[in-house]
């Protein structure tokens, strides 16, 4: 991985954190006619959770200071918190339980209150199976990542496809001397993949034809190097072979013949050869992981 794309992973790793650190939300659509007793049985709530109540005119959203009060449905000794506005969003920051109601009229005695428990962490609770919703999704609980989170995790996934598209990078050091014969049998070439003949004079790189390769003959070659760091990228699947044309090298082993295959269905190599060969890739370990990441739930109809 180049260390651009490593920095990008690393910020994209930050950004999945807060994420996650903001908590889940709850949407509720608080109305009348529903049973909201025991909400709190079957959602667990964490210190860092947020519900928003959706509600029409003439609702409200009352929080009221004790049970007490809650279950009477007062309102007259006061209210921690009122509002009206159609949506109204409660971040849970300390464990505990909070009571809410609606004002309106004969609302709260008719069931349109609340009683939420916030959990310090999830080992406090074993949270209750998800509840089936109705047609009109009168509970949703959404742990959904942001627009711009959900892009950046695309760009990840585009740039790692980029990375593993360019293909691995061989090195292979070019000398006299070398037995290279078996080269292809402990490296695993793919489509894509580059191999890097390193050497000095009075070596050279010369591609020749499945014959002149077996007889070391040079008078046609494919093509020829001798600028010291040859690079040959296979841009298709089968065998290419390479000698030196230097004096007799290639009659003393100075040749390799690469099979490249199209897929890591290949033969699986044995151990790199001490000429320079690399083991062959495998997907970065952050990308074929699955987090346990929450799933986003369907978005709540009228």
């Amino acid at each position: 991985m180049t260390s651009a794309l490593k920095a990008l992973v690393a910020f994209m790793s930050i950004a999945v954190a807060a994420e996650l650190a903001a908590g889940e939300t709850y949407t509720i659509k608080w109305a009348l006619g529903v049973n909201y007793s025991d909400w709190s049985s079957t959602n667990t709530v964490l210190v860092g959770d947020s519900i928003v109540f959706a509600y029409g005119w003439p609702h409200t959203v009352d929080e009221l200071p004790s049970a007490a009060e809650y279950e009477a449905c007062s309102f007259a000794g006061g209210v921690v918190s009122s509002d009206r506005s159609g949506n109204t969003t409660v971040t849970f920051d300390a464990a505990g339980t909070r009571y809410f109601a609606c004002a309106a009229g004969a609302h709260c005695r008719l069931g349109q209150k609340v009683a939420i428990t916030a959990f310090a962490a999830a080992a406090d609770s074993t949270a209750a199976p998800s509840p089936s919703l109705s047609p009109n999704c009168v509970f949703c609980k959404c742990a959904t990542m942001s627009s711009s989170l959900k892009a950046l995790v695309a760009f990840i996934a585009v740039a790692a496809v980029a990375e593993l598209a360019a293909g691995k990078t061989y090195t292979i050091k070019w000398a006299a001397g070398g037995n290279y014969g078996d080269w292809a049998s402990k490296n695993t070439v793919l489509v894509g993949d580059s191999v890097v003949f390193t050497y000095g004079s009075p070596h050279t790189v010369d591609e020749l034809s499945a014959a002149d390769y077996k007889s070391c003959s040079f008078a046609s070659p494919v093509s020829s190097d001798n600028s010291g760091s040859t690079t040959v990228t296979f841009d298709a699947a089968g065998t290419r072979y390479f000698a030196c044309a230097s004096g007799s090298h290639c009659s003393q082993g100075q040749k390799v013949a690469i099979t490249v295959s199209n897929s890591t269905t290949a033969t699986t190599p044995a151990s790199p050869s001490s000429k320079g060969g690399s083991a062959p890739r495998s997907p970065p370990s952050w990308l074929s992981a699955s987090p346990s990441a929450p799933v986003p739930c369907s978005p709540c109809s009228d």
